[in-house]
């Protein structure tokens, strides 16, 4: 059965890279039809005309979607007869949702822990509280989910423009999603968030109390797919051969372009990604899809991702470092399986039609026909980690399709299934310069034995409080998100 799926996924592949070649048209910008990137917090197609020497019909690109959703629908019947075989499959796929006595043991065993636990209903957002000293608290909050959708959406465009609106959205969102209970944090010293549906691409953290106070400054805090997950073991792990692998600034293809990070009215400053103008400047965004899309991504330097990475190795005795043309996706697979910290410094990609294909970019092989190669999802999916804490310090590596039951799919959830124990993602393109301070001062935390969600907060905390740094677009878009220890 196993064996059937790898094939399925295959196939799968083949079809989507097929369409991806069909509708990514050879390079141009204005071959983008049907691929996808990020618009003011939202996913909206780019449509533009094929090339014309490209003998594609409509008829055509029918056909292979229509073979891509014939694909999924058997790999997804595939899957659930699985996870009724493999009970560490659907642990792992599949957000299971304890109850009552069952919720509050689980959480009295990890002390000064709180949890807030979302599900939509059809009558509206269902949250169960359960604070640190064991009282439980339950509220409908009667909205409707498609204005609660809409309110988010408008949340994740005032960070990503931004704007000084951000700061009376955060306050909206807080009053909607944590005022019902808020008294249930009294006590508390972390905060685990299991969300539903779009509210995993909520930042918690940026959400202000009415005493004017981030919810990340007040408490650590980290999400999880399930609390079931978060709070199950994986039994003892064996001493990995070595304590980190950091892959940073893969060669890619970038172009030689001359950054500097300390002037905002510089034409580009990089971020993990492609571009879009941002406040009369251009400023490096992330692309999705693939062909032209990811050559265009592939070619902008991360300078700041190689700094950070020599620190970060600094840390570890014994650390190996891959960077540059030593980046590629063999020498990570390689070594990245058997430690106890990996770290990614790179491009990344969400696809939110397919999210087994969302990726990081690395270098490729001497000779190889394209700069960089893909480590998709997929891949990841079948990859045995012994990695405590994975860190995808690349653009958007917590984003992928929702699925109803089963939560965000992507990269995140790749890796958790892979055998991490704690992902580091992020929920949108993030700045290369400001990522290299957060990271640096992330694993300073973890060197003086902050946890992971305390060692995030230290790391947003180390940005500027004040300044043109100190919008939450530049320290909220990483969230810790929890698997089995």
């Amino acid at each position: 059965m196993a064996a059937r799926l790898t094939k399925l996924r295959e196939a799968r592949r083949q079809a989507y890279s097929l369409l991806a070649r069909v509708m990514g048209g050879g390079g141009s910008a204005d071959n983008l039809r049907g691929l996808y990137m990020p618009i003011r917090g939202l996913y909206m197609p780019i449509r533009g005309p094929l090339d014309a020497g490209q003998p594609i019909t409509d008829e055509d690109v029918a056909r292979l979607r229509t073979l891509l959703d014939a694909l999924a629908a058997e790999e997804a019947a595939l899957e659930g007869a699985i996870r009724e075989q493999v009970p560490a499959y659907a642990m792992a796929s599949q957000a299971q949702i304890p109850s009552g006595d069952a919720l509050i043991a689980e959480v009295a065993r990890h002390p000064g822990l709180a949890v807030l636990h979302y599900t939509f209903a059809d009558e509206g957002l269902a949250v169960t509280a359960v604070g640190a000293d064991g009282a439980t608290r339950a509220r409908l909050i009667e909205q409707d989910g498609d204005a609660l959708y809409e309110q988010i959406g408008c949340f994740r465009e005032a960070i990503w423009e931004r704007s000084d609106d951000a700061t009376a959205q955060a306050r909206a969102l807080y009053e909607t999603l944590v005022r019902p209970v808020e008294a249930t944090l009294a006590g508390a010293q972390r905060l685990w968030i299991v969300a539903d549906g779009a509210l995993q691409l909520v930042p918690f953290s940026a959400l202000i109390d009415r005493r004017r106070q981030y919810l990340g400054a007040r408490l650590p805090i980290a999400f999880a797919p399930s609390l079931t997950l978060a709070l199950s073991s994986r039994g003892e792990r064996p001493a990995p051969s070595r304590p980190a692998v950091i892959v940073a600034a893969p060669d890619t293809g970038a172009l030689e372009v001359a950054f500097d990070a300390e002037d905002d009215r510089g034409l580009y400053m990089p971020i993990r990604g492609m571009y879009m103008p941002v406040r009369g400047m251009y400023m490096p965004i992330r692309g999705e899809g693939v062909s032209s899309a990811l050559t265009a991504m592939a070619m902008v330097p991360l300078p700041g991702a190689a700094a950070e990475a020599e620190a970060i190795a600094a840390q570890y005795e014994g650390a190996q470092l891959l960077a540059g043309a030593a980046a590629t996706k063999s020498a990570l697979v390689a070594a990245g399986g058997d430690c106890g910290v990996l770290h990614i410094a790179t491009h990344g990609y969400a696809d939110p039609d397919f999210p087994d294909f969302s990726g990081l970019l690395l270098a490729a092989p001497e000779g190889s026909e394209t700069p960089y190669q893909v480590l998709t999802a997929m891949e990841v999916y079948t990859w045995p980690l012994n990695a405590r804490l994975v860190t995808l310090s690349a653009c958007q590596t917590a984003l992928g399709r929702n699925v109803e039951g089963e939560g965000i799919l992507g990269l995140s959830r790749a890796f958790i299934y892979a055998g991490a124990q704690d992902v580091v993602c992020s929920l949108w393109p993030v700045s290369d310069e400001s990522t290299k301070t957060l990271m640096m001062a992330f694993y300073d935390a973890l060197a003086a034995g902050a946890s992971v969600e305390e060692a995030l907060q230290a790391g947003q905390n180390a940005l500027p409080a004040s300044g043109d740094k100190a919008h939450p677009f530049y320290w909220a878009g990483f969230i810790a998100v929890r698997g089995p220890g």
